[in-house]
This record gives structure tokens, C-alpha cells and sequence, in this order.
């Protein structure tokens, strides 16, 4: 019996150092298993690569070659401009922090230049489709189980992609003073707030305006996503243009509409992605949460959701376990943990042999 003791110590011990590595570092070990996953996939590729002009190419376990994501330009565009942050554009709604960019990732180098160069990339592939509406158009499928017949086919566009463009392109004309770059964000805001039916990205949610994330045009808008992140995102971009235009829109009521159907991505003490039954992952529930405390969002409404979410946050290695998507990624971060026990349970049993053996031969 006495045998056991050392045993079962060992594994409480293993057990909860692993739980604090794992809650503490839970994004870095689950964007580190994405990534090998991807990089075993994709014969010793990694996830994304950098053209000189800084234009991201990504891989998926799902795709065959590098492809450009839209919403990766602007992403990583977003985080170039912030060369050009300058005293003058204070108070501009579109030059507002964004505290969620640290979920997201980051380029290995950041400049001017690089901002200009995702700026134009953005004004040169805007395309019109049969309605006329600017689009930054997705020419790959995307799987996505919980969306009417599973993925989305090529050509679809982002109502996410398309209003978070507009923020980098209001940046850019106060940087670069192109007029080139206004009359893009004018276009894609526009088509941001078309209805679906006539070509745009806008459709209802419980009666309220939603920005939709993945609009493939084949598909009935009852079906469609409504992603929380990509609606907020849009949000921002819609009302920073008008702001800057001096108009009236839709912003207002895009921003109600969040506040009317947060409980629609609640899940106590974790968030949805979507409103299609999608939980969030690790990454998404951080997003999540970041955006309803961002000061363009925030309202006390949100404090009862913000303080349960808030636990998750805390928590997330724990709760992506019991409330996270089940996928491949939940199965590798729980492999993942598991194997850590295990590493850590029998170095800890082998320290303790080595220490009894010395402390024997000591008697």
C-alpha cells in the first residue's frame, strides 16, 4: 500500500500543474497544435507565408496549395497602419484601439510600406458582382459543418471582410491622401449594407440588422451563420464611415441589434461563434468577450454576460474542454494535456525513486 502513496501523489501533482499550464497558456498551445497540424499536413509547410509586399498565403489541412485570405489582408493591414497612428487622427472612430488583435495573428515584420501595399491590394481586387455591389471575393470553398450543405462554394464574399476593409481603407486616406482609397470604402460600405437578396451582406436576426459573415449567394439568408466577431468587426467598419461621410445609417441599429441577441452566443460561462449551433474555440471565446468590453460596443446591458464570459476567459483550457466545438482541434488540445500528464506523472515518479534510492544508500 505504501507503494500507491508515491503513485497517486505523483499524479495529483501532474495533474494540477498540467491544469495551471494549460489554463495559463491555452491559446499559444492551441495555435501551436494548429499549426502542427498544418505543418504535418502540408509536408513541412506552416500555416501562413509572406510575399515581399507583406500579402499573406495561407494553408489548411482542407486545401490543396497556398491561397489568399481577404480577411488576412485587413487583418494584417490593420496592424501595419498602426506606422501611421499620428496625433492628428485622435477621436477618429476608425483609428480606435482594438484590443482584441492579440488573439489574432501576428506578422513576423511591420511597416509603412506594408501598410500602402495591403491598402492597395484591397482597392485592386474589389470586384462588382451581377448587382453591382464591390465585394473583396473568396475563389476558394470553405468547410463549414453547421452551414446549409456544409461549406460555402467559390465565388462567396464576407460582410466581416468587406466592413473591416473599410476601416483599413479610412486609415489609409488619412495616411496617404488617395482618393482612391475613400471611394473603396464607400463602395464596400454600400454593399455592406444591401440586404443579401439584393447582392449585399445585410440580412435580419430576431427582426434586428445583421451584417452577415458567409454570404454564398446560392444559399437561403434563413440558413446563414450570423457570427458574432464578424458582426461586431462590421459594425465598426459601417459606423466609422459614417461618422466620417456625416451621415445617418444603419450603425446604430447594428449595435442594438448585438445588445438584443447576445443571448443568442450565450452559453454561461462560455460563448457561441455563430448562431447555427457553432461554439466558440479558445481563440473566438477571448474575441468574443474582447469585443463587448471594447468602449465602441460595451453598455452595461452587457455586464451579467461580460462577467460570465469572463470566468471562461480565466478558464479556458477547462471550459474549451467541456464547452468547446467538438473537433479535431478539441481532441488535440485534450491529447495534448493528457500526454503532458503523463510526461509530467512519470518524471515526478522517477525523481521521487532516484531521491529514495539516494537517501537509502545514504542510511
Amino acid at each position: 500500500m505504501r507503494r500507491l502513496v508515491p503513485h497517486a501523489l505523483c499524479a495529483l501533482i501532474a495533474i494540477g500543474l498540467t491544469t495551471l499550464i494549460f489554463n495559463r497558456y491555452a491559446l499559444e498551445i492551441f495555435n501551436f497544435n494548429a499549426d502542427l497540424r498544418i505543418w504535418v499536413v502540408g509536408n513541412g509547410e506552416g500555416n501562413q507565408t509572406f510575399s515581399e509586399d507583406g500579402i499573406p498565403y495561407s494553408t489548411t489541412p482542407r486545401h490543396e496549395g497556398r491561397f489568399v485570405s481577404p480577411f488576412y489582408v485587413v487583418h494584417y493591414g490593420l496592424i501595419h497602419s498602426e506606422h501611421c497612428r499620428a496625433r492628428a487622427f485622435e477621436g477618429k472612430y476608425h483609428w480606435a484601439e482594438d484590443e482584441t488583435v492579440q488573439a489574432w495573428p501576428q506578422p513576423p515584420s511591420s511597416s509603412l510600406g506594408l501598410f500602402r501595399s495591403s491598402a492597395e491590394w484591397v482597392v485592386r481586387n474589389m470586384r462588382r458582382d451581377d448587382h453591382g455591389n464591390a465585394h473583396l471575393f473568396y475563389d476558394f470553398d470553405w468547410y463549414y459543418p453547421n452551414y446549409p450543405g456544409g461549406e460555402l462554394k467559390a465565388p462567396w464574399w464576407s460582410g466581416l471582410t468587406d466592413g473591416h476593409a473599410i476601416t483599413l481603407l479610412l486609415r489609409a486616406d488619412d495616411c496617404f491622401a488617395d482618393p482612391r482609397y475613400r471611394q473603396a470604402a464607400e463602395a464596400l460600405y454600400k454593399s455592406t449594407v444591401t440586404p443579401v437578396s439584393g447582392g449585399g451582406s445585410l440580412l435580419l436576426f430576431n427582426g434586428r440588422p445583421w451584417i452577415e459573415e458567409y454570404v454564398d449567394p446560392r444559399v437561403d439568408e434563413r440558413g446563414m451563420s450570423r457570427v458574432l466577431n464578424g458582426m461586431a468587426y462590421a459594425y465598426f467598419g459601417v459606423k466609422a464611415f459614417e461618422r466620417e461621410a456625416g451621415i445617418d445609417g444603419v450603425g446604430d441599429e447594428l449595435r442594438q441589434s448585438i445588445i438584443h441577441n447576445i443571448g443568442e452566443f450565450d452559453r454561461g460561462y462560455w460563448s457561441s461563434y455563430d448562431a447555427i449551433g457553432s461554439s466558440a474555440n479558445i481563440k473566438y471565446h477571448k474575441v468574443n468577450l474582447a469585443l463587448l468590453e471594447d468602449t465602441r460596443l460595451y453598455t452595461p446591458e452587457l455586464d451579467e454576460v461580460i462577467h460570465r464570459w469572463s470566468v471562461g476567459r480565466r478558464f479556458p483550457g477547462l471550459f474549451f474542454v467541456m464547452a468547446g466545438p467538438p473537433s479535431i482541434a478539441k481532441w488535440h488540445f485534450i491529447m495534448t494535456w493528457a500526454l503532458a500528464i503523463l510526461i509530467i506523472g512519470y518524471g515526478l515518479l522517477a525523481a521521487s525513486r532516484r531521491l529514495a534510492g539516494t537517501r537509502s544508500r545514504g542510511n
